[in-house]
C-alpha cells in the first residue's frame, strides 16, 4: 500500500459511509483480477499523455471485498461492483476506483479513516482558501438568482447555520490504521436538512513522512477538487433555489387574502430527499469519472514527483582521504594501495586480522609479539614483514591496514628497503638485509607450509558459509528484472567467495619464524588503551565475523574523532594545554603517539577548512 484516496459522506440514512476509493495497483496484479473479458471505455483519458495510458471500466474487479453496507444513492457510487482503471504503461501501474477497497486490509483502513474525518476529529474554523493548483479546472456557468435580496437572504441564513468548526484540514493516525490526511467539506443541496450535505476528501498512508513531505502538493489538491465540486453544487442549488422562491412568495403574498391556517401547511412544507446522488446535486451524470481522472492525478504525480533513495550521509574521513588519493597522481605523495586493494571484502581482511593475531599470540619466543606489534602499528612504526610469496605479504599489509586510517597506510613491497618516512607498511624478500639506521622496525618473517591442520580448514569453511550470500526471501510480487539482478549478484558473490576461501587458506597455513622488535614495545604498562581493545577483540573466538567488524571500524572511527579535536585545538593561536584536553576526550599521555600519528588519516578539505575557520576568526577579532 503506497497512498489510497478516498471520497466521504455522512449519509443523514446511513451515517458514515465510503462513497469512493481510488487505489494504486501493481499492472501484473491486475491482469491476474480482471482478464482480457474486461470490457474497455475510453472517456477516461489524459489527453496529454493518451498514449501512456490505457482506461477501462472494470466490471469483474476482486471478490476479496464484499460490501455489506446498507447504502441509498447518497452514499453510492459504482453499483454491481464495477468501477474505473486507469494504466499507467510507463510504469505498470494500475489506478482503480471503486466504491470500496479491493483489498481487505486497505478497505478496513478507509473505513477507519472515514469515520473518524466525518465524526470524531474536529479542526479549528478558517475559511476556505481559493486552490493554487494548476490542475485544470472545471468550466462552470453561473446561473443568477431572479431575486436578489432573496438569495443574500439565504447565504447568510446558510453561512450561520454551516458549523465551520467541523470543515477544514486535519491530519491524524498511528501505526497501526495508518495515517490519514483529511479534508471535510459542504455542498449545498436545496433538498436536503440544513440545505447541505457534509463530505470529505481523505489521503492514506502508511507512511506518515509521506504525508508530511506532500502536505502542500495534497492541500492544494484537494482544495482544487472541492472547489470545483462547490462551484457544480452551488450553481444547482441556487437553480432550484430560485425556483422554490418564486413559488413561496407568491404563495406567501396571497396568504394575507385567505383565512388563518388556510394555506400554512402548503407553505411551510418543505420538500426534502436525502437519498440524492452526488451526480444529481451536482448536476454532472460524469461525476464518479471526473473524480477518478483527479485522483488519478494525485496519486500519480506524488508518485513521480517523490522518489526514494538511499543516501549515505556525511562522508567519512576514510571516505575522503581515498577519493583525494584515487585523485592524485603524484606517486611519492600517494599510497600504493590501491583502490583495488581498498575493494577487497572487509570480512576477508578480518579473518586475515584473526589468523594473524592468534599466530603471533602462540608465539613461543615471544610472548608479547601481538601487542607489540599493534602498538608499532597504531603509533606510525614500521612494520616489516620478510616473505618469498609477494602476494601473500601484500595481503598480510592489507589485513594490519584495516586497523588504520587510510590516510595514515603506505605499504608497498620492494626489492630494497624504504624508509619509515616513506612506507609504515612493507613487505620484502626474506634474503634482504635491513640497514643499521633503519631505526626501531619491527620485523616478522612468514613462511607457507605446504599442509594445513584439519581444523584451519575447518575454520575457512565457516567462513565461506558466512561469506557467502543468504538465499533470497522476495516476495513473488518483485518484478523478474530485480529477480535476474539477484541472480547475476549472487553469482558474482559466489565467485568473490571462491577468491576469498584461496586467500585464507593460505593464511592458514601461514607460519612466524621469526619476530624482533624495539625493547620498548614490550613495556605493558605504557601501551595505549586502542592497542588493548584491539587485542581483546581479535582474540575473542566468541565474536562472528561481522560483528568484529563492525566493532573494530566503529573503534576506528571513534579514535579518529579524538585526532580531529586534538588537530582542531593544537592549531589554535592560543596556548592551550593538551593535556586538559586529553582528559577530555578520556586518553591519558600513553595515547597522545596514536592521536599525533592518526592526525595524518584527516583528509587534506577537513584540514584546510579547520585551518580557514580559524584564520577567518582571528581576522574577525582583529
Amino acid at each position: 500500500m503506497q497512498t489510497v484516496m478516498a471520497l466521504c459522506h455522512f449519509c443523514e440514512n446511513h451515517g458514515p459511509r465510503v462513497v469512493m476509493t481510488t487505489q494504486s495497483m501493481r499492472d501484473s496484479t491486475q491482469t491476474e483480477c480482471c482478464g482480457p473479458a474486461c470490457p474497455i471505455s475510453n472517456s477516461v483519458m489524459f489527453p496529454e499523455e493518451g498514449n501512456s495510458y490505457r482506461d477501462r471500466h472494470v466490471d469483474c474487479l476482486m471478490n476479496e471485498v464484499r460490501d455489506d453496507e446498507g447504502r441509498c444513492m447518497a452514499c453510492s457510487s459504482f453499483c454491481d461492483g464495477s468501477g474505473l482503471v486507469t494504466t499507467d504503461l510507463d510504469a505498470g501501474i494500475n489506478y482503480i476506483s471503486s466504491q470500496v477497497a479491493v483489498n481487505e486490509r486497505v478497505c478496513q483502513l478507509v473505513k477507519h479513516a472515514c469515520l473518524r474525518s466525518l465524526s470524531c476529529e474536529v479542526y479549528a474554523s478558517m475559511p476556505l482558501q481559493a486552490p493554487t493548483s494548476t490542475m485544470k479546472s472545471t468550466k462552470s456557468i453561473s446561473v443568477p438568482t431572479p431575486n436578489a435580496r432573496m438569495g443574500n437572504f439565504e447565504d447568510s441564513w446558510l453561512e450561520a447555520n454551516v458549523d465551520e468548526g467541523s470543515d477544514g484540514i486535519i491530519l491524524f493516525g498511528d501505526d497501526d490504521h495508518g495515517y490519514t490526511l483529511s479534508h471535510t467539506f459542504r455542498l449545498r443541496d436545496a433538498k436536503a436538512r440544513g440545505f447541505q450535505r457534509w463530505f470529505s476528501l481523505i489521503v492514506i498512508c502508511m507512511d506518515k513522512l509521506l504525508i508530511t513531505n506532500n502536505y502542500e502538493f495534497f492541500v492544494s489538491s484537494l482544495s482544487t477538487i472541492i472547489h470545483q465540486l462547490q462551484e457544480q453544487a452551488n450553481n444547482v442549488f441556487f437553480m432550484e433555489q430560485s425556483e422554490l422562491a418564486n413559488e413561496c412568495l407568491k404563495q406567501a403574498s396571497r396568504a394575507s387574502l385567505l383565512p388563518a391556517h388556510f394555506m400554512r401547511n402548503r407553505v411551510t412544507k418543505l420538500e426534502l430527499d436525502t437519498s440524492r446522488s452526488l451526480a444529481l446535486i451536482t448536476a454532472n451524470p460524469n461525476i464518479f469519472t471526473k473524480l477518478h481522472k483527479q485522483m488519478t492525478y494525485v496519486l500519480r504525480t506524488q508518485a513521480r514527483l517523490c522518489t526514494e533513495s538511499v543516501l549515505e550521509g556525511v562522508p567519512t574521513q576514510d571516505a575522503l582521504v581515498q577519493l583525494e588519493l584515487e585523485r592524485s597522481f603524484d606517486e611519492e605523495m600517494g599510497s600504493e594501495l590501491s583502490a583495488t586493494d581498498w575493494g577487497i571484502d572487509a570480512l576477508q581482511q578480518i579473518i586475515a586480522l584473526q589468523f594473524i593475531a592468534r599466530r603471533l599470540y602462540q608465539l613461543e619466543q615471544q610472548p608479547l609479539a601481538l601487542e607489540a606489534l599493534l602498538r608499532q602499528l597504531v603509533t606510525g612504526g614500521q612494520v616489516l614483514v620478510k616473505c618469498d610469496d609477494s602476494s601473500f605479504a601484500r595481503q598480510v599489509l592489507i589485513a594490519f591496514a584495516y586497523l588504520l586510517p587510510i590516510g595514515c597506510v603506505h605499504l608497498t613491497y620492494s626489492q630494497r628497503y624504504e624508509h619509515v618516512f616513506k612506507y609504515n607498511l612493507l613487505a620484502c624478500p626474506m634474503s634482504m638485509q635491513i640497514p643499521a639506521d633503519a631505526g626501531d622496525v619491527v620485523i616478522a618473517s612468514v613462511v607457507l607450509d605446504e599442509e594445513i591442520d584439519s581444523a584451519e580448514t575447518l575454520q575457512c569453511s565457516s567462513f565461506c558459509d558466512e561469506f557467502s550470500p543468504p538465499p533470497p526471501h522476495s516476495p513473488p510480487s518483485f518484478l523478474d528484472s530485480s529477480c535476474h539482478s539477484d541472480e547475476v549478484a549472487n553469482a558474482s558473490m559466489d565467485a568473490g567467495s571462491q577468491a576469498s576461501s584461496l586467500v585464507l587458506q593460505d593464511f592458514a597455513r601461514c607460519r612466524f619464524v621469526r619476530f624482533s622488535a624495539p625493547s620498548s614495545l614490550f613495556v605493558s604498562d605504557s601501551a595505549p588503551a586502542i592497542v588493548t581493545r584491539y587485542k581483546q577483540l581479535l582474540l575473542d573466538n566468541e565474536l562472528g565475523s561481522r560483528v568484529l567488524e563492525a566493532v573494530i571500524k566503529n573503534t576506528r572511527e571513534q579514535w579518529l574523532s579524538r585526532a580531529k579535536l586534538i588537530y582542531q585545538l593544537s592549531r589554535q593561536k592560543e596556548g592551550i594545554d593538551l593535556k586538559k584536553v586529553l582528559h577530555v576526550v578520556k586518553c591519558t599521555q600513553n595515547d597522545a603517539p596514536v592521536l599525533r600519528f592518526w592526525q595524518a588519516g584527516l583528509s587534506k578539505v577537513y584540514k584546510q577548512h579547520v585551518l580557514n575557520t580559524i584564520n577567518s576568526c582571528q581576522q574577525v577579532y582583529l
